[in-house]
């Protein structure tokens, strides 16, 4: 059984990390700026492999060294003798066998009894109410014996398929299935336990599996929801500030999976994934702007942000919406990967939640190479009120929205991230990329890597390592008031007109190897404590190799467009006071520069100008 002070464990360690079917997410971008055919090549300490767009990292140690015996595997002895029971109703605590058929199986044990069921072989389909379930909060022991298959199935009005009022832990090495065609599939007044070797399939009308948290350990868990959230865990009716014990999902080595018309996993206070595999799709169903939608779906104007484009839709930039029309489309209800944070409750006891508590520790914490793809129309990730931690873990990522949002701060360390069409890839107020095995490909409409915040007036980037490459049709990093650039590999391509490769009010070169094409762009104030040059001047065609070389034609780096561009920002650890380097288009020579101090500007570039917050999107 689960240590009590796992729970206590678990808050210590999240607290050290921060001291219609109208809608489809097949999205309109080009997804082959971010296929295997990067050409690049590099003269640096570093070795960047240019083919490796989706690298599986390797895990190099995390900031939180979870420790999986942490988490008590449930052993239950399978007994010589078991209780007996009538009239399918267990009355008091006990061992209990079933096999075969039953028309439900109902717990009536006091308050607070340890009930042990052993399946082996069980049908049980209710047509007239609850198919599997307790009438007082107790500790349900659910074994799954002999590789056994089990299905519970209810077909009734406003009724879950099984509901268990207390904690409820299953183990064994079986299948168990569930489905309710009219509420939640499994549901759970406290917390539930799944342990290796169970695989447990739950369909739900609407929650998948509802409960106040779920700990999870080995276990294949698959879950299909078709009008809410394949998880939805929240705190009881009476916790109005936050807490660390309830409220969230603690996956470790689940191969999880998951299809949605609701959030795949959603949770008040936090996620914690830790190895594993899941696959994530939401089902997103838009409605027009109306008065009416807005009554009747809870919805507010700001939620009214996508256009229709052919057969599917596109997110559209706040301030472009001059007036709101029937032309402007919402989604109906939060369709997210995987969401965290902001618990909500009724303040006035009127039955509606009002309130939300805002402060806390809310955390979505993704590491020790889990290996995750999520295909949601909404966000991929995101937390409300709190920051993701994004550590030594895979992910790829496809959204009408956000790849990764967090209301306060974003943090990566050696992951594989590979967004492949979003709005925005990264957003958070403070985003940090650090780790040499990091590796991110970010394919967005409008910024690659957002710093925004509604809360705080200075936001910030930070690269200290790993390899980056942004297409975006928006800015590419957008870090609003300042922009590090301190190791690794970054370049980025794509942003027209109107917006900057780099864009912050101060853009610092300290480090690493960048590469920043544009048309047009903004151009920024930059200072520079590594050599750097920003060139502008005639159009380079997309598929043309850009190199720069240095006075002895040695290639200090070269690269493929994926994109036309007319101006190039590059700086390079290994450019010298004095030296003279030349920029080429294929074998055409664009420009020669000497470097004649940190930051020089060559062709039609001019001086920078000094970008402006483009504040939270």
């Amino acid at each position: 059984m689960k240590k009590r002070n796992l729970l206590l464990t678990l808050a210590s360690s999240l607290l050290l990390l921060g001291c219609s079917n109208a809608g489809t997410t097949s999205s309109t971008l080009n997804p082959t700026s971010s296929s295997n055919e990067d050409e690049v090549t590099i003269n640096s300490d570093k070795n960047y492999d240019s083919d490796q767009t989706s690298a599986i990292v390797t895990d190099e140690g995390t900031s939180n060294d979870f420790d999986s015996s942490e988490i008590q595997e449930e052993t239950v002895e399978t007994p010589s003798e078991y209780d007996t029971f009538e009239n399918n109703e267990i009355a008091g605590e006990g061992k209990y066998y079933l096999k075969g058929e039953y028309p439900s199986i109902s717990i009536t044990a006091a308050k607070n009894s340890e009930v042990y069921v052993f399946l082996d072989g069980v049908s049980i389909n209710s047509s007239e109410g609850i198919a599997f379930g307790s009438s007082k909060a107790i500790t349900l022991h659910l074994v799954l014996l002999n590789g056994s298959k089990n299905t519970i199935v209810n077909d009734y009005v406003d009724t879950n398929a099984f509901h268990v009022k207390g904690n409820v832990y299953i183990s064994g090495e079986g299948t168990l299935d569930i489905t309710s065609k009219q509420k939640n599939g499994l549901k759970v007044s406290k917390d539930l336990f799944v342990y290796e070797g169970v695989t447990l399939n739950v369909k739900g009308y609407n929650h998948a599996i509802a409960a106040r948290s779920v700990t999870a350990d080995g276990a294949n868990i698959n879950v299909i929801s078709e009008t809410k959230d394949g998880l939805q865990l929240e705190c009881d009716e009476d916790v109005t500030e936050y807490t660390a014990e309830q409220g969230y999902a603690y996956l470790n080595d689940v191969n999880f999976t998951a299809d949605t018309y609701g959030d795949g996993i959603q949770a008040e206070t936090y996620v914690y994934i830790a190895g594993g595999t899941y696959d994530i799709k939401t089902h997103g169903e838009f409605v027009a702007y109306s008065s009416s939608a807005l009554t009747e779906y809870g919805l507010t104007t700001d939620d009214f942000k996508y256009v229709k484009s052919g057969n599917t839709y596109k997110r559209v930039a706040k301030d472009e919406i001059r007036s709101l029309s029937s032309s402007y489309y919402a989604l109906k209800n939060s369709v997210k990967g995987v969401k965290a944070g902001a618990i909500e409750y009724d303040s006035d006891g009127d039955g509606e939640d009002d309130s939300e508590v805002t402060t806390g520790d809310y955390r979505i914490y993704v590491a020790h190479l889990a290996n995750i793809t999520i295909d949601s129309t909404d966000d991929c990730f995101h937390c409300n009120y709190g920051q993701v931690d994004i550590d030594s873990a895979n992910l790829n990522l496809t959204t009408f929205d956000d790849g990764i949002h967090a209301d306060y701060d974003l943090n990566v360390n050696n992951a594989s991230i590979q967004i492949n069409n979003s709005y925005e890839g990264l957003e958070g107020t403070n985003v940090t990329v650090k780790g040499e095995n990091t590796n991110i490909v970010s394919v967005s409409q409008d910024d690659g890597i957002n710093a925004a915040s509604n809360y705080v007036s200075n936001t910030s980037i930070k690269i200290e390592d790993g390899y980056l490459r942004v297409y975006a049709s928006g800015d590419g990093l957008d870090a609003n008031t300042a922009l590090y650039l301190n190791g690794g590999m970054v370049i980025v391509e794509g942003p027209g007109s109107g917006n900057g490769s780099l864009d912050a009010d101060q853009i610092y070169f300290n480090g690493g190897v960048v590469l920043s094409c544009s048309t047009s762009g903004m151009t920024e104030r930059m200072s520079a404590k590594q050599y750097t040059f920003l060139y502008q001047g005639s159009t380079i065609a997309a598929g043309t190799k850009v190199s720069v070389i240095d006075s002895d034609n040695n290639a200090l780096f070269s690269y493929t467009l994926k994109q036309s561009c007319n101006q190039i920002i590059f700086s390079h650890p290994d450019m010298k006071a004095g030296a003279t380097y030349r920029i080429l288009s294929g074998s055409t020579s664009l420009a020669s520069i000497t470097m004649t101090s940190t930051f020089v500007t060559v062709g039609n570039a001019g001086g920078g100008g000094g970008g402006r917050p483009g504040g939270p999107r």
